[in-house]
């Protein structure tokens, strides 16, 4: 239409949705009433068809972005056609992508399965979107249903072999906020999932990623979370040199909190609990060149003591009988 007709139709206030497809020369008015499922089903055809002149055919591809807003049939048969043509309208991508996060929100979990299944092949497609998708994949991660769960691993996955620091680093991006929903569900992913991984995906230089993640994450980690965190990185090389087991041992004796009094009726802190799990974690490394000095030391100045206190609480004798075995 000429630039007049468009300015009165738009002044018109039409009562209906539209989007500009532009070029230098036309401008194309889509009406989203008419999009119908069968009329995606041809869309897909054409596009198909289309070979090496599909870039002439933006307006096929606009339509099913806007599909997405439809019914279930015309959701399910947009996702495929976005994800399938998306590499040939690079000026779409934009708008194709923030399309394909709404299907992931859906509340028919077939429909989201549908999106998250799309996610990897657009990362594939165009690896500049690789973070904002894995950020959107590990807040996935809190998915309730099972099958749905799945597949957000699944996909996680597929996208680990593109650009494996990318998934590591937004994992770890959630375990480090406190607030997060996801954090949990991300940690459980980097223990059971990342850690088991071959070295083909989690090679030399992924590993000393991993390992520097983990160490920035501990700080912000307490109980089980410090556990498995430290449990990963004994996986690594980290543990395979004298160097790096006196960094383990070192990384205990900070969150054992050495240098603090210790008080064994404080509820809130667990002295005795934190101080326990701290030695047994790098108990398998102490030699004559990695000393458990710091350790036997504080036993012997600040536990013993103190130690009718330790009787006096819950399950004290147990307690008590747990800090021999260790000593």
């Amino acid at each position: 239409f000429p630039w007049c007709t468009v300015r009165y139709i738009l002044s018109q206030g039409a009562n209906f949705r539209y989007n500009f497809a532009c070029s230098t020369s036309f401008i194309v008015i889509i009406t989203m009433e008419d999009v119908t499922f069968d009329k995606l089903y041809d869309n897909y055809n054409t596009l198909s068809d289309a070979k090496d002149k599909i870039a002439e055919h933006s307006g096929e591809y606009l339509e099913a972005i806007e599909s997405t807003k439809g019914g279930e049939k015309e959701k399910k048969l947009a996702t495929q056609i976005i994800t399938k043509f998306f590499k040939h309208f690079p000026a779409l991508q934009e708008k194709a992508v923030e399309a394909i996060f709404d299907i992931c929100e859906d509340e028919d979990t077939t429909i989201r399965i549908a999106g998250i299944k799309a996610l990897p092949s657009l990362c594939k497609d165009n690896l500049n979107y690789t973070l904002k998708v894995t950020d959107i994949l590990a807040q996935l991660l809190q998915v309730q249903d099972p099958q749905e769960y799945n597949v957000v691993c699944n996909s996680i996955m597929q996208v680990m072999t593109l650009n494996a620091k990318i998934i590591i680093k937004s994992l770890f991006k959630q375990v480090n906020e406190p607030d997060s929903y996801a954090r949990d569900k991300c940690l459980k992913f980097l223990v059971t999932k990342v850690k088991g991984l071959d070295k083909s995906i989690i090679t030399p230089e992924i590993e000393d990623f991993i390992i520097s993640e983990i160490k920035n994450s501990l700080h912000a980690v307490q109980g089980h979370e410090y556990v498995e965190l430290v449990g990963f990185l004994k996986s690594t090389r980290v543990s395979q040199s004298f160097t790096g087991q006196q960094e383990l041992v070192q990384i205990a004796f900070e969150k054992a909190e050495l240098d603090k009094e210790f008080d064994p009726l404080d509820q809130e802190t667990n002295h005795v609990d934190k101080l326990l799990t701290c030695i047994k974690l790098v108990m398998p490394y102490f030699s004559s060149k990695v000393e458990s000095t710091k350790f036997v030391m504080y036993i012997c100045d600040k536990v013993l003591p103190k130690w009718n206190e330790i009787g006096e609480g819950q399950q004290g004798e147990l307690l008590q009988l747990a800090i021999l075995r260790e000593l």
